[in-house]
């Protein structure tokens, strides 16, 4: 090539143009899945990364329920080692399944409100049965019981005037857990075992500040409700 001439660089064709587009949107995608985005009402969401329902996190929430049968039979027949396991198995899935949507990329948007419904049959279920059989504290059960039925009823409401879903917050997820494994340490804590005289100190401690943070957890939910409410005042 002579001096002083200049080589022209091809440009890319509209194909290649196209294609990098495409990959760049991809990533871009990818860096904003289960970012927090805002519904039209203004309410928090994590992104979905599917709308399926067969999804492994969904299966594990469906086992917490499924696993209140065998936990009536242990309770009923007083077996303390299956109940203890039971309630453990219930506890470690309600981690277990987010762990998993995360991990998997499988948040979804069925998952987002199934599991939270999963939640609150397994710890009302649990509750009962371990209540029954003379396991759990009868004044503190009365108090969660409580709450769940004023969630329950709540939600009930909302969702028939076409409110949106609102999203569970770190603070319920971890009181929830907290309440989950507190009902293992009450079993415990009335056998005859050697780490009996433990779960008596440790049990209340996972307990009451469970049920604080669960009630603390239904203060904001019932503020969002009210955020949403106002909104839709304003609109009219």
């Amino acid at each position: 090539m002579k001096s002083g001439q200049h080589r022209e660089i091809p440009k890319p064709s509209n194909y290649k143009r196209r294609k990098k587009e495409r990959i760049r949107a991809s990533r871009e995608a990818k860096k904003q899945n289960g970012a927090k985005q805002l519904s039209p009402n203004g309410i928090s969401l994590r992104g979905a990364d599917t709308d399926s329902v067969w999804t492994l996190p969904n299966l594990v929430s469906a086992a917490r329920v499924l696993l209140l049968f065998p936990l009536v039979l242990a309770t009923a027949r007083r077996q303390e080692a299956a109940v203890v396991a039971i309630l453990v198995g219930i506890g470690l899935s309600d981690w277990l399944d987010g762990v998993l949507a995360r991990a998997t990329h499988q948040i979804s948007t069925v998952g987002q409100i199934f599991d939270p419904v999963c939640d609150r049959i397994a710890i009302a279920g649990s509750l009962i049965a371990v209540v029954a059989s003379g396991y759990y504290p009868k004044t503190l059960a009365l108090v969660l019981l409580a709450r769940e039925v004023l969630v329950s009823g709540a939600a009930l409401v909302l969702a028939a005037k076409g409110f949106p879903r609102i999203e569970v917050t770190l603070l319920g997820k971890a009181a929830t857990l907290m309440l989950m494994f507190s009902l293992p340490l009450y079993v415990v804590s009335v056998s005859q075992w050697d780490a009996a005289r433990i779960a008596r100190i440790l049990a209340p401690l996972f307990g009451y500040p469970g049920a604080i943070g669960y009630y603390v957890a239904m203060g904001h939910y019932a503020f969002e409700a009210r955020k949403i409410a106002a909104m839709r005042l304003s609109r009219e």
